[in-house]
């Protein structure tokens, strides 16, 4: 309660007046979990995003920003959506930023900057972001490590943001709680599991050879998770008509962890029960089965334990042939390559007479790498060598949250020549091999050349000066099979790179090295970047006549949905960290494949599954078998429009609801096609009405557990003055006291209600049956708060 300030009437009397203020405020809390602290402060000018996360219906994410070896800052962007810029939509927020201690004390967090509120605008990119500087004493060494756990920091972003309507802008905003009951965690993948656990509804059993288990599963899940279970059980193949398998190339322990993970997108790791020989099974299952999350994620386990070099070259006769396991080759091989001494001892193992005779090509390769850490002293031999190309690959670091690095060295030795005999030829350019980084393949090209032969150019060569570029080309998957790089159009691969250039290998002092530090995002129609044209002193070529260009590579993907992910390297450790299940099943429910249950709305048509209904709504299922319909005809679903339907049937399957603001769009689409635009509701009614709609949806197919929490939600964030009766009308029907009591709070205030007693809603209630019951709630309301 807020005091207002005293008046001093003219007879002299003293009156203290009172006066409240409501803010309705939504709140939400984001962490966001930084492993491997210690190796991301190494990275130049780097930004780590976090997942987008929804907080009052509005979509957001966290920067962390470091340079200089330290974390610098920390930014909290708005993320707007189409909507939100075809209505110029702003937002109001207050954001809280700390540094979490590994306690969990909050009395022990630091906070980041200040806590304040802010309004997010469409208006510029500058106004979508709120910077907050990370205090001085976290800089402390001493200070930085008492917050690291393992060497994990959480950021954390608590976030109030207030609803800012332009409805009524004349009104002074009166809210009181603008959260009825926070939604429980998604279900999904219990639902799923419970499905495995219990056989329920089970359509193919799997049997192994010498054993009595039985492991019993489903068919159209296998299938949504795996292209190869997919052409198995929905193929054209005897397959699709047997429900009984013997499984024998892999143990129980194997098919058990597998399974696991394609019902509940869960990475089974090795535990006491899993051997390292399992897990290496396990990453043959997943490669055979093209689960290549799974993959990923065997493969980092594996390379974790490479720390000998018995282990390494054991792992490299594990994976000789496979051709998807080459980055845990590259690990192997990186680890071989680290130590001269490490090459002595592999020579001396069985294992490395056994690649000697089978892949000859994998110990020249770690041969090569032994060789470039000799580099230093370069041998008479090398002044004889006059290739183009040469390339040497190094290892890299693992990085989580997709962060990781790779480093490229390209040698062109005959340089002077090179130099002389393309002076004047502007599109003579050199590659580099291939190397792979982060899920792509980049090359650098290198023009010996690359200005107009003007007079400006004479006097640099004239000065002993000569003008080349250096660029990194993102190739990207397919490679070499697509002729030309292929990139969706909303996919964005974000690299920072550091060039450095030597002229020769001896001394490897700074004085030698030319550096040039840049970061692009790279696109489909965007994938050539470098340093442009640069006039640099002639390299002192000396005996060698050699030019080294070292390119130091981060790499980050970023979706069109939002993401985070830094990659380089070797690509194993970039395992992909948010779980793809909700939208495998999004994909089942929009292809229909294997579908076995069909609804009529609004003469439209939609399939769906019984099993996915009887482990998410077994009211719907029970309404799709109603006795009375027949077997095969669809079941007509009345009193819901097809749109409300659908985003039921997308709740089911991914346990969210499409954009609340999307659905109106389509419902206002719609109704305009029907009776024209003078028919149209406002927008603030039709989303009262599509929030009720959809409250109505869960209310009548028992969705209580989630699906009702999150309407009520979104019916709070649609209050206003015009609309605040019907909303309180929706919470009677539906006996939501949640929802009441908010409708109440919020009309409570005089500023508010004697706004709203001037409207219809208002007259219609007080003439109808549960007016006066309702009045008198909100008598009794006002005598409590005010």
């Amino acid at each position: 309660m807020a005091e207002a300030p005293a008046t001093i009437p003219l007879d002299g009397t003293n009156t203290t007046t009172l006066s409240t203020y409501r803010a309705s405020v939504v709140q939400g809390t984001h962490r966001f979990h930084l492993d491997s602290y210690s190796l991301l402060k190494t990275r130049p000018a780097a930004t780590i995003t976090s997942d987008a996360f929804r907080v009052a219906g509005h979509r957001w994410n966290i920067a962390c920003s470091f340079d200089n070896r330290r974390l610098e800052r920390v930014c909290l962007h708005w993320l707007p959506t189409e909507t939100d810029q075809w209505k110029a939509n702003q937002v109001t927020a207050t954001p809280t930023v700390t540094i979490q201690h590994p306690s969990g004390d909050p009395l022990a967090d630091m906070r980041v900057g200040r806590s304040r509120p802010e309004t997010f605008s469409t208006n510029s990119d500058v106004s979508h972001v709120s910077t907050h500087s990370v205090p001085e004493a976290f800089q402390d060494r001493d200070m930085e490590a008492r917050y690291l756990s393992n060497d994990r920091l959480t950021v954390c972003c608590t976030l109030q943001v207030f609803d800012a309507k332009t409805d009524d802008a004349a009104i002074t905003r009166n809210y009181i709680v603008g959260l009825v009951a926070a939604p429980p965690s998604p279900s999904i993948t219990r639902s799923l599991l419970h499905l495995l656990e219990t056989g329920q509804g089970s359509d193919v059993t799997f049997h192994l050879p010498g054993s009595e288990l039985i492991i019993k599963a489903h068919k159209i899940v296998l299938a949504m998770r795996s292209p190869v279970f997919k052409a198995k059980f929905f193929g054209n193949t005897k397959d699709s008509i047997q429900h009984q398998f013997k499984v024998d190339d892999m143990s129980a322990t194997v098919l058990a962890a597998m399974l696991h993970f394609l019902y509940t997108d869960d990475l089974p790791l090795p535990t006491d029960d899993m051997s390292y020989e399992d897990t290496y099974q396990l990453l043959v299952a997943a490669d055979l089965y093209d689960l290549e999350r799974l993959r990923a994620a065997c493969e980092k386990k594996l390379s974790e334990g490479v720390d000998d070099v018995a282990t390494a070259m054991s792992m490299l006769i594990l994976v000789n042939g496979r051709h998807s396991c080459r980055q845990l080759e590259d690990v192997c091989v990186a680890y071989i390559a680290s130590d001269p001494e490490a090459w002595k001892a592999a020579m001396a193992t069985e294992a490395y007479m056994e690649l000697k005779k089978t892949r000859p090509s994998v110990l020249n390769n770690i041969l090569e790498k032994v060789t470039t850490h000799r580099l230093r002293t370069p041998t008479a031999e090398d002044a004889h060598h006059r290739q183009v190309g040469v390339v040497v690959e190094s290892s890299s670091a693992y990085r989580p949250l997709g962060v990781s690095r790779g480093t490229h060295e390209f040698t062109i030795f005959g340089h002077s020549g090179v130099k002389k005999m393309h002076v004047r030829d502007l599109s003579y350019c050199i590659y580099s091999g291939r190397f792979r980084v982060g899920g792509h393949h980049w090359r650098l090209r290198y023009y010996p050349s690359e200005h107009a032969y003007d007079d400006d150019y004479r006097k640099q060569v004239k000065a002993g000066n000569y003008m080349y570029s250096i660029y990194l080309e993102l190739l990207s998957p397919p490679y070499p099979e697509a002729p030309e790089p292929q990139l969706d159009d909303d996919d964005v691969v974000t690299a920072a790179a550091t060039f450095k250039i030597f002229s020769h290998a001896d001394t490897g002092g700074e004085d030698d090295t030319w550096v040039f530090r840049f970061c692009h995002d790279f696109h489909h129609n965007d994938l050539l970047y470098g340093c442009f044209p640069v006039a640099q002193q002639a390299w002192n070529a000396g005996p060698y006549n050699r030019l080294i260009i070292r390119c130091e590579l981060d790499v980050t993907t970023t979706p069109s949905a939002g993401g985070t992910g830094c990659g380089g390297g070797v690509d194993i450790m970039d395992v992909p960290t948010a779980s793809n299940i909700s939208w495998h099943l999004e994909l089942l429910l929009r292809s229909s494949l294997g579908s076995d249950v069909a609804f009529l709305v609004d003469q439209e048509k939609f399939c769906a599954h019984s099993l996915i209904l009887s482990a998410r709504s077994p009211a719907l299922l029970e309404e799709a078998h109603d006795a009375t319909a027949a077997a095969a005809a669809p079941r007509t679903i009345e009193g819901m429009t097809s749109l409300v339907f659908g985003a039921l049937l997308h709740f089911i399957y991914t346990d969210d609801l499409p954009p609340l603001d999307d659905l109106v769009m389509r419902m206002h689409a719609a109704a305009a096609a029907a009776a024209g635009d003078d028919h149209t509701p406002s927008w603030s009614e039709s989303r009262v009405k599509m929030a009720g709609d959809l409250l109505a949806a869960a209310d009548r197919y028992q969705m209580t557990e989630r699906m009702v929490p999150i309407c009520e939600n979104l019916l709070c964030s649609v209050v206003t003055p015009a609309t605040s009766v019907a909303v309180l009308a929706l919470a009677q029907r539906h006996h939501r006291p949640g929802l009441k009591a908010f409708c109440l709070d919020y009309l409570a205030s005089p500023d508010v209600l004697e706004i709203v007693m001037r409207t219809e809603a208002y007259r219609d209630l007080k003439a109808s049956s549960l007016g006066g019951q309702v009045l008198g709630e909100l008598m009794e309301r006002m005598l409590t708060i005010n």
